[in-house]
């Protein structure tokens, strides 16, 4: 194991948890080189989405609690593990969006977005990605397939987007982290979901990262 730092969650207060009060940045343990189909990134930068302040308030949280969390990730390949096929090198800038199973009948058929095994794989994640720095516990981890509020973490392939002809240089990286869910849902609900059209009148309340990827294809 080597060491890193990461937001960890601990169990949420059962009355009154006010969210996120329960992130702590702390020393924490990740495994030392990737696995089969992973890849070890260091992350440039993370988005913060409602769903990581959602899915730790429930002190019910499929997997439990501590958990790193975090899905709107990007960095650069620090290693890459055996079986991995995106053409991706170390040093490389990446972006970092959901996992899918890549074996499932949607995952065939390109529909990755509504893989079969959606759930498990991105709001549970793997128990055991991080320990605390004395190693004693584990650590959830692998959350939507990267747990991108560590600043070295072990990424699932899937998870991964090759972004070296589209970045050209650190700071650009850092602005389109949250592309890989903010961004992606906003646009997504305009052009996939209501399938607007420029005749088309639409009403965007709030300018978050959603909101903003929404009015940018509107």
């Amino acid at each position: 194991m080597t060491p890193t730092r990461a937001i960890v969650s601990s169990a949420p207060a059962a009355e009154n948890h006010v969210p996120g009060a329960n992130w702590h940045l702390q020393d924490v343990l990740r495994p030392s080189n990737a696995g089969e189909k992973e890849v070890l990134i260091e992350m440039a930068a993370s988005g913060i989405c409602h769903t990581d302040l959602l899915v730790t308030s429930n002190p019910d949280r499929d997997g439990g609690f501590p958990r790193v969390v975090g899905h709107e990730g990007s960095g650069y390949v620090k290693a890459i593990g055996p079986g991995v096929t995106k053409d991706v090198k170390i040093g490389d800038p990446v972006l970092l969006s959901f996992a899918h199973c890549g074996a499932c009948h949607y995952c065939r058929r390109g529909q990755v977005n509504v893989c079969e095994n959606f759930m498990p794989l991105n709001l549970v994640g793997e128990a055991h990605a991080f320990h605390s720095a004395d190693g004693k516990e584990g650590i959830m981890g692998k959350f939507f397939g990267q747990s991108s509020f560590a600043k070295l973490s072990v990424v699932r392939e899937e998870s991964v987007l090759p972004a070296k002809h589209l970045i050209r240089n650190e700071e650009e990286l850092k602005m389109f982290a949250p592309l890989g869910c903010g961004l992606q849902t906003g646009a997504g609900s305009v052009l996939n979901v209501a399938k607007a059209t420029r005749d088309d009148s639409v009403a965007i309340l709030g300018l978050g990262g959603v909101g903003l990827g929404a009015l940018m294809v509107s």
